[in-house]
Parts: structure tokens; C-alpha cells; sequence
């Protein structure tokens, strides 16, 4: 999703590395502090594999939080189904950190970081609409098990925020990051 956001608001990329990263939070640590965190640690590990001389770097975390509780990516259909119920009839968090810097041969020369928070509301949803959306398989691998797009706009109220934070990139922030650095 990041990657079709970058490209539809006209920015150039030249090539998408991912990490392997433990993304547990710690012990008494908050969703901003989380999400930042995680976002700094992809953005120094992806930083290792870049194969060029120079190049500007973008990473982000997304995550969800209802309550005091983490809503974080989702990779089965009971998680999905679990936090449903949790959301479902609330509004919950969605934040999205990013960071931008420049990497010049594997070495960080200049990073710049935003936290973007955004509010979502869902309507009460009843058992069978629940069930609709696990069985569509819309909320793997998403924050929350939960997407803007498809199945689940049906039952989104109201939104807070940032459109494209929620969708994993908030893209005005990230504009004005890459601006900061020079990147046009």
C-alpha cells in the first residue's frame, strides 16, 4: 500500500527493501514512543542494504490502539475476528511514524522523523458483518486487521486525521520531511 501512495502522489522510487524486525512493544511503552521506535529501527536496517551511493530512505509503523491496547498487524483470522469485536461500536487510534534521511554509502548522514495520530470510528458491528469481513481475508497483515479500503468502509463512521496515515503513509508529512532534506 505504501508504495502505490508514494507513486499516485507523483513521487519516484526507485526501489522497495524490507527488514525482519522483532516488533514487540516493550515493557510500558507507549503507542507513540512504539511506533517511532520501530519506525527508526526498520529505517537503520534497511539503510545496511541500500546497494547505491546515495539515496533518500523513507520507513514507517503503523499501529492501532484501542483502549491501552496495541492493535497490531494481524496474521490469522482469530486476531482479525478478536479485534473487531474490540473496535467495533469505538473509536480507536491509528498512528503512523515515518522517518526520512539520506544514506550515503550504508551511512546515515541526515534523518528526519513525524508521528502522525488519526482517530477511527466504527459503528456497532453485529456478529454475521464481523464473520463477512474475517472471511474476506481484508484484514491480514493490517493494522488493527482493519482497512479503509473495501469491506470495512462499510462500516467506518467517521474519520480524524490523516486519510493516507491511516492507509500506512501519511503523505503531507512525508512530502514536507523530504522537502527538508531537499528532495523536491
Amino acid at each position: 500500500m505504501r508504495l502505490t501512495l508514494l507513486k499516485n502522489a507523483g513521487f519516484e522510487v526507485a526501489e522497495v527493501l524490507s527488514v525482519d524486525l522483532d516488533e514487540t512493544e516493550h515493557k510500558k511503552e507507549n503507542p507513540r514512543d512504539y511506533c517511532l521506535r520501530v519506525t527508526k529501527e526498520k529505517f537503520i536496517a534497511v539503510s545496511k542494504l541500500i546497494k547505491t551511493q546515495k539515496a533518500i530512505l523513507i520507513t514507517s509503523d503503523t499501529t492501532g490502539i484501542v483502549g491501552k491496547k496495541f492493535l497490531h498487524k494481524t496474521d490469522n483470522d482469530e486476531v482479525i475476528r478478536k479485534y473487531m469485536h474490540l473496535i467495533s461500536g469505538k473509536k480507536h487510534k491509528v498512528i503512523t511514524s515515518i522517518c526520512c534521511g539520506i544514506v550515503i554509502n550504508n551511512e546515515i548522514q541526515e534523518i528526519r522523523t513525524k508521528t502522525v495520530e488519526s482517530t477511527v470510528s466504527v459503528k456497532r458491528m453485529h456478529d454475521k458483518e464481523i464473520e463477512f469481513y474475517v472471511r474476506s481475508k481484508q484484514g491480514l497483515g493490517k493494522a488493527g486487521g482493519c482497512t479503509l479500503q473495501g469491506i470495512m468502509a462499510r462500516y467506518i463512521t467517521e474519520i480524524n486525521g490523516s486519510f493516507s496515515s491511516i492507509l500506512g503513509l501519511p503523505l503531507y508529512e512525508t512530502s514536507q520531511l523530504l522537502n527538508s532534506l531537499g528532495y523536491r
